[in-house]
């Protein structure tokens, strides 16, 4: 099996379990990262590391990103998270999907396409950026009140 196709077959299954379990594989994903990860989202890096999301900023290791997927199950219900195609050269994964969420403020659902890009270093993941519709995300769920 070549390096591209372990990362694919990595990847796959946790996105199995993530989907399958609805967002309760957090565990699975930590095992998964290099104890410096860095997890950087498309709504991240705002003014005080929050963004119009609440929960959603750059995270540079692994506990911070256990912190992101807390905050991020506090606020939302997955409905589902299905990747649809695996593009892999050497060390890198880009995966694109739909995924679908439940606002647990407004119970207003945002689907989106998304798009999740990984790098593995010795067979680990690295890093990871994260791109979906983060306008119907908000308007959905609306702006934090602090």
């Amino acid at each position: 099996m070549s390096k591209e196709d372990a990362h694919v077959a990595v990847l796959r299954e946790a996105y199995r379990q993530w989907d399958d379990t609805k967002g309760g594989s957090v565990r699975h994903w930590l095992e998964l990262m290099t104890d410096d990860v860095s997890f950087r989202s498309l709504a991240g890096g705002r003014p005080e590391g929050k963004s119009a999301m609440g929960f959603n900023h750059d995270n540079t290791n692994r506990a911070a990103v256990e912190a992101y997927f807390a905050a991020m199950a506090n606020e939302w219900e997955m409905v589902h998270f299905r990747p649809t195609e695996f593009i892999a050269q050497g060390d890198r994964v880009a995966v694109l999907g739909e995924c679908a969420w439940k606002s647990k403020r407004t119970g207003q659902v945002a689907e989106s396409p998304f798009a999740q890009f990984f790098t593995f270093r010795d067979g680990r993941i690295a890093a990871i950026v994260e791109m979906f519709d983060t306008a119907t995300a908000v308007a959905v769920h609306g702006r934090p009140t602090a």
